[in-house]
């Protein structure tokens, strides 16, 4: 239920912004509104991609082994 009303808030959002930017400057402002906005889109696609997967491949060996920085052993845990 939150996700669908932060999508809703989203979608009303960006209608009411259409209509005033089709009424203060015209179809190329909301055109160019429209290309903006889905350029960011995938942007933010890309960068919760790489945040979801990234933490997997940064933790995969994470803990399995104890460096010691002085003696440059590997200590199994």
């Amino acid at each position: 239920m939150a996700a669908f009303v932060g999508e809703f808030a989203s979608g009303v959002t960006t209608m009411v912004f259409n209509y005033l930017l089709l009424a203060l400057v015209g179809n190329v402002a909301v055109a160019a509104y429209g290309v903006i906005a889905n350029l960011a889109l995938v942007g933010v696609a890309i960068f919760n991609g790489i945040s979801g997967d990234g933490r997997h491949m940064h933790d995969r060996d994470f803990g399995r082994f104890i460096t010691y920085e002085k003696t440059g052993y590997f200590i199994k845990s």
